[in-house]
């Protein structure tokens, strides 16, 4: 079996919203879920020592490879186009492609994708709640890894990293009043407004970090802060809604990986009780630990090769 990545179309796109977008990462040099999904697949498939072809051009596709698609809708006609045509042998999809099957025309649901891959366990049971049962055979869970720093600054500044993804001011102010107040200074980080360079520069020198996200379908800003052993309080607000079709998704769903090893959940009323806990703790959270066993990119990329290969 030989195994091809596409995380873009063989096919020559002149100006296409996606090339465009690639284009702009690559100006602005901005990673998201999907490059970050691809940039761990490719190290962990090296460390393993494990052939595959990335983003080959057309005729060098053989009728009996695995095609694993990523990151692009129109990778992913491309090569439903392939396996309805006999021209390709298995064809795996996901999970940065759509957010709810029914996108794009439901394109996922199509009987020629053979696994559909989501990061973790809430959205494979969001998924399945919409009732199609031949997309949850499908379903299996494979979540991404990320890179262990090679070396940790054993020596710390006193700060709080604060990583913020929500427009809720309220809490904010909280927080970082609560913060004020106990005279721990504050370092904060919004979603979109920093390059990854900076996050890592931080990581390396706070002392904890309180991350602010109403979902995650995995949380890799939060696995990268585990594996610079920073042990992090999460705000979770139990329940999202889904304004566009209705649906609501509850339970740890702003980290779906958070464990006792890596940190704890807080909430608007209990900040005080969970910060003093975690400050009291410090030495008795292991996140980095927790990576190095579960979240690694050769461990991820195994048990991508796992799945797909049964």
């Amino acid at each position: 079996m030989r195994l091809v990545i596409l995380d873009k179309s063989p096919r020559f796109e002149l100006c296409s919203r996606e090339k465009c977008k690639r284009i702009g990462r690559l100006i602005f040099r901005k990673i998201r879920g999907p490059q970050s999904l691809i940039q761990s697949l490719l190290l962990g498939l090296d460390d393993l020592r494990y052939e595959y072809i990335y983003n080959p051009k057309y005729d060098q596709i053989r009728k009996d490879d695995v095609v694993y698609v990523t990151g692009s809708m129109s990778a992913l006609k491309f090569a439903l186009e392939l396996k309805r045509e006999g021209k390709i042998k298995k064809l795996i999809a996901g999970p940065t492609l759509v957010v709810t099957p029914d996108e794009h025309g439901g394109i996922i649901k199509d009987k020629n994708i053979d696994i559909y891959l989501v990061p973790s366990a809430w959205t494979k049971d969001f998924y399945a709640s919409f009732g199609d049962e031949e997309l949850n055979r499908k379903l299996q869970i494979c979540p991404t890894g990320v890179s262990l720093p090679d070396k940790l600054s054993k020596k710390r500044d006193s700060f709080c990293l604060i990583y913020n993804k929500i427009s809720d001011t309220e809490i904010l102010e909280n927080v970082t009043q609560y913060l004020k107040k106990v005279n721990i200074p504050v370092q904060m980080l919004t979603y979109g407004k920093y390059k990854k360079k900076n996050y890592f520069s931080s990581l390396k020198k706070a002392s904890f970090m309180i991350y602010f996200s109403e979902i995650e379908s995995q949380g890799i800003a939060l696995l990268e802060a585990w594996a610079h052993d920073i042990p992090t309080l999460v705000w979770n607000n139990d329940r999202y809604t889904f304004a566009k079709i209705h649906k609501t998704v509850s339970g740890p769903i702003s980290a779906p990986y958070l464990t006792d090893a890596c940190g704890v959940f807080f909430k608007k009323n209990d900040i005080k009780e969970k910060f003093e806990y975690v400050i009291g703790n410090l030495n008795t959270f292991h996140p980095r630990l927790f990576v190095e066993h579960n979240f690694t990119n050769k461990i991820c990329a195994q048990n991508f090769l796992d799945i797909i290969t049964k």
